[in-house]
């Protein structure tokens, strides 16, 4: 970041911290949950990222560098 985009850009007010921790904390929820499904269903976490990446592409079938751009997201 350039030294006068800094000084133009406003402080994060104490709200917008404790809504980006409320956020954090409903991630790591759904990914400790999801992490859990995946192994109850006998796939790795990973897996089941995979899994849901080609299942929810918006475009059909992703190809393999799109699948891995989702992955790696």
């Amino acid at each position: 970041m350039k030294p006068e985009e800094e000084s133009s850009a406003a402080p994060v007010t104490d709200r917008e911290f404790q809504s980006l921790a409320d956020i954090r904390q409903t991630i790591r929820r759904f990914l400790r949950f999801s992490e859990e499904a995946a192994r109850v269903a006998g796939l790795t976490p990973q897996q089941h990222q995979a899994l849901l990446a080609v299942r929810g592409h918006r475009d059909g079938s992703p190809s393999v560098g799109e699948l891995a751009e989702d992955l790696r997201a």
